[in-house]
């Protein structure tokens, strides 16, 4: 949620009254704070580098800590960075992609964005079978396709 597709939902969502815990790569990040100061005591900023699973083991302990009463509605899976770039000069062990917010990109080619058009055509059909094999537990799964974010 630091900046980007995720930091406008949280906001919108946020405004309607939802709690929100929003994972920031940077959570003392400017973009962070910022989120955090235009946003309710409804939105909780976690520190959460989806690489790291120490992050997200503490993400969901504060998660499960802080809901209450109340129970989790969505998952947004939004973590991704894109850089514009030819694939052998994006080859790198050290970058990752994931989410389920995969942009037109994934449906659409564009030159010098061929990594991140991949990641996203993965993204969309990771979402499309993972939708198929969780409908039998009543569990619904979402693609949601800006465009390019």
């Amino acid at each position: 949620c630091d900046s980007g597709f995720g930091n406008l939902l949280a906001q919108q969502l946020d405004a309607k009254g939802v709690t929100v815990f929003a994972g920031c790569l940077f959570a003392d990040g400017s973009d962070a704070l910022k989120l955090k100061e235009n946003c309710s005591n409804n939105l909780h900023i976690l520190q959460l580098d989806v690489t790291k699973d120490e992050h997200v083991k503490n993400a969901v302990k504060y998660v499960t800590n802080n809901l209450g009463d109340k129970k989790l509605w969505a998952v947004v899976n939004n973590a991704g960075i894109g850089v514009g770039t030819d694939i052998p000069s994006s080859a790198s062990t050290d970058e990752r992609q994931s989410g389920y917010v995969a942009s037109l990109a994934g449906r659409l080619l564009s030159v010098f964005m061929g990594s991140y058009c991949m990641s996203k055509f993965a993204t969309v059909a990771y979402a499309d079978i993972l939708r198929m094999e969780m409908m039998r537990f009543g569990i619904s799964v979402h693609t949601i396709e800006p465009w390019i974010f």
